[in-house]
């Protein structure tokens, strides 16, 4: 998963993979390669990016495409290679570009990185294809044969590591059309086309291979599976590290499960690569053999330097699906029946794993990565453990390379404790899947305890076991048996979320001090950490979804403090925006052109927005995420506050363009397709409402109405005088479900009467008080449901609001006595508006202030006739209780 990634540098947030520590990455603790102590030759410039530092002759007129080379290496070849590199290139003039240090180059070869970026470790840029040809040659005779990780985009060159491919030298981008941007290249006409870079030789159609490359073309489409008896059916999941394929042995017709392992690919935290562990995969089958919960192994082979394991196959579900179709409290069926019925099939299922478990310790064999997606069940409810490439001999007392993060101890347990570990886990996720916080919290298995408790009829003590063992820490953890007394944990903050949930004023001091002290004001990328998209998406970490506008905005909207240097550091940043940052309002400038204006920086906002890039009318992208919508509500709602003409009419073009392409079913999006506030047609929907509020044009409404129509008839089946769910349990989510949806049908219905809207908020209503969500943030998690249902009329909203606020408290979390919120996927800590604390503390000021919005634009809009002070903004205005007044009447 790529999370996983990013949970490397720290272990709190999430954090770049380039900032791993070196001694993680490196035999001597260095971080730098040699060549990084180097001065810069006479004549040439170096330019030192956050993943690769480019050398280039101040002389050089670099194509802006063309045949480029690839070099491969391992760590611990790689400054030997990059040695060569360097003294090659710069006798010869030669462009050439290397992975900034260590940690990037493991990053390149983790199990789960890009597999099209794979080995990819330096770029040599050569002028033609005559150089092209002498620089293999010659470099070859220096480094080839050198160990490295198949670099898949590309065509090898005798036996590596150097690797050719045609595309990009320079950085060009062409405009998807939802919007986005990808790598391109020029195609003879002169029209940009995408730059593919997946992890298959391709070239252009216009580009002809040279003749001196084709013998590596032929070496790379030989069919070397054709000397096997087995043939590949289809392909079952893919890593850095390799393939999992359902194969027909052709001897006897019987299926198989072929597991491929790449040489110095897919590397662990360890170090091992993906043929290291599949080799000790094969040895551990092959010293359980014989045991009924086990796959035999029946065969181990090689092809073009990839090693094959040959598995049975095994008909069964993993029990990550299984457990999830028959599980009440997901289904939101939970009645006391059910919960009795599955919770006798809960408890089997674990007795069978743990029997399976026990046998295999009896072999002196530990498992070490158990979880549910390594569990299958057949159809007469047996169980089957598959994936044993991190097990070992017991004996070795050992502690894995890799774990799933909801399975795997945060104390450094070793030997058979490492699987009562997971055991115990398995216990609280099959009834409530959240064990992922244990790994920041070990304290939640109380809590987790206790909610099932209260919901299944789960034998007396079958929890509490598995409660001491996940509480155990210290030296009692490393050898860990299940009966030791847990050692001293930190208070659960669940606790205290029931203390101070009712309380605002207190509940919110907590929740801001949290994000403010979580804050890294000496960090250029990031101010405030979140979400993985800080450091994927340019200038990430300063965007209203996911970086410090957001965060502030937040900060000043639910009236707490926000620190004048943190202010500063977004006004000094937007000044130096990464390049490739796009237009658009939560990932884009116009997000944070509209955090500096409610901030009370409009000069900044009106610099900000000139630089912006200019939208494009034809895009398909019409959401408000980062679309056409999304800029278009940040213009109008600048143009209200500023009187600014040219963005008012701006605002009413892109507004235009919007409702033309939503009209048109040839041009529109297709449907079915992304529903919501963020990604669906309720995006737009409000982008209509805000203009009527701006305009008082009703037209607007009637636009309004038809965008809300399309995402209802996605989610919704008409019934006479109601709606009924097309889905049990829809997706709920405020960015991309029908929390979103409700959310404007709210802001609708408060301009115009209709009953058969007003049905449809009912309908929608009902699930989004379910009782379990994964998730705790406001774009996908419980937070968009809280912020919904404080807008919603309907019987039962407000003790469901009341139940969900309480529900909170399964993710609270500590940070440094303040309470704190995990990110999507819960394996770390987030303060952004998307995902983490800031929209939280957004969403709960919006359920104690009527007047108050869970997200921008969610609020009434004001009338472009009545513009505000350049330096206004809510905070700053006369308070009463701590509160910012609500703005008067005549700007709703």
């Amino acid at each position: 998963m790529l999370y996983d990634a990013f949970c490397a540098a720290d272990p709190t947030f999430y954090d770049s993979p380039r900032r791993i520590a070196a001694e993680k990455v490196s035999l001597d603790g260095t971080a730098d390669f040699s060549v990084s102590a180097r001065a810069v030759p006479d004549g040439w410039l170096r330019e030192v990016g956050d993943e690769w530092v480019m050398l280039s002759p101040r002389a050089a007129a670099i194509p802006g495409q063309g045949w480029k080379i690839h070099v491969s290496a391992c760590l611990d070849n790689a400054d030997t290679v990059l040695d060569a590199v360097w003294d090659y290139c710069v006798e010869r003039s030669v462009p050439f570009k290397y992975l900034t240090g260590r940690a990037a180059l493991f990053m390149r070869n983790v199990k789960y990185a890009d597999r099209g970026g794979s080995g990819k470790f330096a770029t040599l840029y050569p002028a033609g294809e005559l150089q092209l040809r002498a620089v293999l040659e010659e470099l070859d005779a220096v480094i080839g044969g050198e160990p490295g990780p198949y670099v898949l985009s590309d065509l090898r060159w005798n036996q590596g590591p150097l690797y050719v491919r045609y595309g990009g030298f320079a950085r060009r981008f062409l405009e998807t059309p939802d919007g986005g941007r990808e790598p391109a290249i020029e195609a003879p006409d002169g029209t940009l086309v995408p730059d593919r870079r997946a992890p298959a030789f391709t070239v252009p159609e216009w580009v002809e291979i040279p003749e001196f490359l084709r013998p590596a073309l032929a070496a790379r489409d030989t069919a070397a599976f054709d000397r096997t008896p087995y043939a590949p059916e289809q392909a079952l999941h893919f890593s850095n590290g390799g393939g999992v394929y359902l194969a027909r042995d052709t001897r006897s017709g019987d299926r198989v499960v072929l597991k491929e392992a790449r040489p110095h690919a897919g590397l662990a935290p360890d170090r091992s690569d993906a043929v290291a562990r599949l080799r000790r995969e094969r040895d551990i089958l092959r010293t359980l053999s014989g045991l009924p919960g086990v796959p035999r192994c029946l065969d181990y082979f090689s092809v073009a330097e990839h090693e094959f394991l040959v598995e049975e196959f095994v008909d069964g579900q993993p029990l990550s699906t299984a457990f999830k179709t028959r599980n009440p409290l997901i289904a939101d069926e939970l009645t006391p029946d059910r919960a009795q019925e599955y919770t006798v099939w809960a408890v089997a299922i674990c007795d069978a794993v743990e029997a399976a478990i026990a046998a295999i310790h009896r072999r002196g064999i530990v498992v070490g990565d158990l979880h549910p997606f390594n569990i299958l069940v057949t159809d007469d409810g047996t169980v089957r453990l598959i994936d044993f490439e991190v097990s070992a001999p017991a004996a070795e007392n050992r502690r894995p390379s890799m774990g799933n993060p909801g399975f795997a101890p945060r104390e450094p347990r070793r030997g058979t404790a490492v699987d009562d570990y997971a055991l115990a886990c398995l216990r609280l996720f099959l009834f409530l899947p959240l064990t992922a916080l244990l790994h920041q919290d070990p304290g939640k298995a109380r809590t987790l305890a206790d909610q099932i408790r209260a919901r299944f009829p789960v034998p007396p003590g079958f929890l509490d076991h598995a409660v001491a063992t996940i509480t155990t820490t210290g030296d009692r953890a490393v050898s860990a048996s299940a009966g030791d007394a847990a050692a001293a944990v930190p208070p659960d903050p669940a606790r205290r979320w029931e203390q101070l949930h009712g309380s605002w004023p207190r509940l919110r001091r907590s929740l801001a001090a949290a994000v403010i002290a979580s804050a890294t004001p000496g960090r250029e990328d990031r101010l405030y950490p979140g979400d993985i998209q800080q450091f994927l998406t340019p200038s990430g970490g300063l965007g209203i979804a996911y970086g410090a506008a957001g965060v502030l905005y937040a900060l000043s909207a639910s009236g707490s403090p926000v620190p004048a240097d943190h202010e500063e550091w977004l006004l000094r940043r937007t000044q130096r925006l990464d390049p490739g940052t796009g237009a658009g309002f939560c990932t884009g400038t116009h997000g944070i052109a509209f955090a500096l204006d409610r901030l009370g920086h409009r000069t900044a906002a009106a610099n900000l927005l000139d630089r912006s890039a200019p939208p494009n009318p034809r895009s398909e992208n019409l959401s408000l995420f980062d679309g056409l919508s999304g800029i278009a509500l940040s213009l109008a709602d600048y143009a209200a506050r500023s009187g600014d003409a040219s963005a008012r009419e701006a605002a009413t073009h892109i507004a235009a363009a919007v409702a033309g392409r939503l009209a048109d079913p040839l041009a529109s999006p297709s449907r079915p397709g992304p529903i919501g506030l963020m990604h669906g047609a309720s995006g737009p929907a409000l982008l209509f409402i805000r203009m009527f509020e701006h305009t008082g044009d009703t037209g607007y409404l009637d636009l309004a109405a038809a965008a809300l129509d399309l995402d209802l008839h996605a989610s919704l089946e008409p019934a006479p005088g109601s709606w009924a769910l097309r889905t049990p349990r829809p997706r709920m989510y405020l960015a991309d479900g029908i929390a979103g949806i409700a959310l404007v049908l709210n802001r609708y219905l408060a301009h115009r009467a209709d009953d058969r809207l007003t049905a449809a908020v009912a309908a929608i209503a009902r699930p989004l008080g379910s009782g379990y969500h994964s998730h705790s943030g406001l774009f996908t998690g419980r937070a968009g449901m809280i912020a919904a249902l404080a807008r919603a009329t309907t019987p039962g909203s407000a003790g469901a609001v009341a139940d969900q606020t309480r529900a909170l408290g399964w993710h609270a979390l500590d940070r440094d006595g303040e309470i704190a919120f995990p990110g999507d996927y819960l394996l770390r800590l987030s303060t952004d508006l998307a995902t983490g604390t800031a929209g939280i503390l957004l969403a709960l000021h919006s359920t104690w202030h009527a007047d108050a919005a869970a997200f921008p634009f969610l609020e009434p809009a004001a009338p472009w006739n009545d513009p505000l002070p350049d330096d206004f903004r809510a905070d700053r205005a006369p308070r009463q209780h701590g509160y910012p007044n609500p703005r008067p009447q005549e700007r709703r």
